[in-house]
C-alpha cells in the first residue's frame, strides 16, 4: 500500500514538473522568442524584478595616417618688380614661426627668421636686396632646399610645406595627350635650343598660336613653379609669348591652361627652349564619290508580221 502511494506521488510530480515546463515554454513563445529575462535575488520589500545589465563593447577603427615630408616650391616668380637695385625673396615655413632661413650663393650667406615679416603672413620672411646669382633657399632644421634665380629685378615668392610623401616620390607620368575643346585639338612641340651666354640656369620661351593674355603653368610633378600670361614683351619675344628664367635645368610639364594640352620638356643648363602651342592640323579624310549608276541598254527584239504569221501558221500545223 505504501509502494503503491509512493508510485502516485512520483507520477504527480512528474505531472507538475511537466505542466511547469509547458507554462514556460508557452510564455516564451507569447514574448516572440525572447529568453527569460534573469532575475536577481529579491527581498520582501522589492516590488519588481530587476534586469542584469549586459556589457556592450565598441571598437573603433582608425586609419593609419600617411607619413609626409617637406618640400620647397616657388609659387611665383614675378619678373620687373624692382628697379634692378636687386630681388626680392620672400619665404615662409608652414605652421612654424622663428625657424632660421638660409639664402647661400657662393661664400654669401643671408639668414631670417620665418614669421619675422607677418605683413605677408603669419610665417614669412623676406630678404632684400638679393644681388643677380643663384641662390640656394633652405631650412636647415628640415634639412630641404631650393635653387632660385635673382636677376635683380624679379619678386621670388618661395614656401615650404608638408605634402603626403607618396606624391613627393611618384615618377613622372607621360605626356598627357592633347584632347579637343569645343572643336578644336591643341598640341605641344619643341621648336628650338638656342646657346645662352654662359650661365647656369635655363630659359623657357611659351608661345600660344593666336592667344594674348593666355596663363600658361609651368611645374615640376610635385610642384607648381609659376604661372603668366602670354603678350610679354611681343618686340623682344614674339607674339602670343611668355617667358620664363632663371631655372633650374630639369624636367618641366608645360600647359597652356583651359586647352588640355601639356607638353614635358627637358631644360638644359646656358640653353633658351622655346615651346610652341597651337591647333593641331586636321588629319586628312578620304572622301568617296558616287558615281551615278545608269543601267545599260536592254537589247530588244521585234519581229515583222511575215514572223507571226510563220509563227501562227507553225502553231496550227502542229494542232
Amino acid at each position: 500500500m505504501a509502494y503503491k502511494r509512493s508510485m502516485i506521488q512520483t507520477r504527480y510530480r512528474i505531472f507538475i514538473i511537466f505542466l511547469a515546463i509547458l507554462i514556460l515554454a508557452g510564455i516564451k513563445l507569447y514574448l516572440g522568442g525572447h529568453a527569460i529575462l534573469p532575475v536577481s535575488a529579491q527581498s520582501t520589500g522589492d516590488s519588481l524584478p530587476t534586469r542584469t545589465p549586459t556589457a556592450t563593447l565598441t571598437v573603433t577603427f582608425t586609419p593609419a595616417s600617411v607619413p609626409r615630408v617637406w618640400v620647397a616650391r616657388l609659387v611665383s616668380n614675378t619678373l620687373g618688380v624692382t628697379e634692378g637695385q636687386g630681388s626680392i625673396f620672400r619665404v615662409s615655413v608652414e605652421g612654424i614661426k622663428d625657424v632660421p632661413i638660409e639664402l647661400r650663393s657662393g661664400n654669401q650667406i643671408i639668414t631670417a627668421n620665418s614669421g619675422s615679416k607677418p605683413e605677408y603672413g603669419p610665417f614669412a620672411a623676406e630678404f632684400a636686396p638679393v644681388t643677380a646669382g643663384t641662390w640656394t633657399v633652405s631650412v636647415p632644421a628640415l634639412g630641404v632646399s631650393l635653387d632660385v634665380f635673382a636677376d635683380n629685378y624679379n619678386l621670388a615668392v618661395i614656401e615650404f610645406v608638408q605634402i603626403p610623401q607618396p606624391e613627393a616620390t611618384q615618377v613622372i607620368s607621360p605626356t598627357a595627350t592633347s584632347t579637343p575643346l569645343g572643336a578644336t585639338v591643341w598640341e605641344g612641340k619643341q621648336v628650338s635650343e638656342t646657346t645662352g651666354a654662359g650661365v647656369p640656369f635655363s630659359r623657357l620661351l611659351v608661345q600660344v598660336v593666336g592667344l594674348d593674355n593666355h596663363p600658361v603653368r609651368l611645374s615640376t610633378i610635385a610642384q607648381v613653379i609659376n604661372t603668366a600670361t602670354t603678350g610679354q614683351k611681343p618686340q623682344e619675344l614674339g607674339p602670343n609669348t611668355v617667358e620664363f628664367t632663371g631655372l633650374t635645368p630639369g624636367k618641366y610639364i608645360v600647359e597652356p591652361l583651359w586647352l588640355n594640352a601639356s607638353f614635358e620638356v627637358t631644360l638644359k643648363p646656358n640653353i633658351e627652349t622655346r615651346i610652341q602651342f597651337q591647333p593641331a592640323t586636321p588629319t586628312p579624310i578620304a572622301t568617296f564619290t558616287a558615281i551615278p549608276f545608269y543601267p545599260s541598254p536592254v537589247s530588244t527584239f521585234s519581229f515583222s508580221s511575215r514572223t507571226a504569221r510563220l509563227a501562227f501558221s507553225i502553231s496550227v500545223s502542229l494542232r
